[in-house]
């Protein structure tokens, strides 16, 4: 005989996370646009407003080159939050 559902207890056995926090996959991107950028630093923004952050993984050197010329990016999301791409599988830096 199958059991009910309880979605209550499925949420407490993922024990989801109170603070929100985005992953972008950068991977591919060698630029980003100024209304890209824009949208990004304000959704980051409202991120942190809610203890939240984002993270950028599998970010190109050419992309890393362009936040390096931009301090108050790598102040915003935090050089811990910014990862570099590499060619093993699974693996970033």
């Amino acid at each position: 005989m199958l059991q009910q559902i309880n979605l209550r207890k499925i949420y407490q056995l993922l024990r989801m996370p109170d603070e929100p926090f985005v992953i972008l996959l950068m991977r591919g991107y060698e630029d980003i646009g100024s209304a890209v950028s824009a949208v990004l630093h304000r959704y980051t923004q409202a991120l942190q407003t809610n203890q939240g952050k984002l993270i950028l993984a599998g970010v190109s050197p050419e992309l890393h080159r362009q936040l390096q010329r931009r301090p108050e990016w790598i102040d915003l999301i935090g050089k811990d939050n910014i990862f570099s791409a590499n060619t093993h599988l699974g693996r970033s830096r």
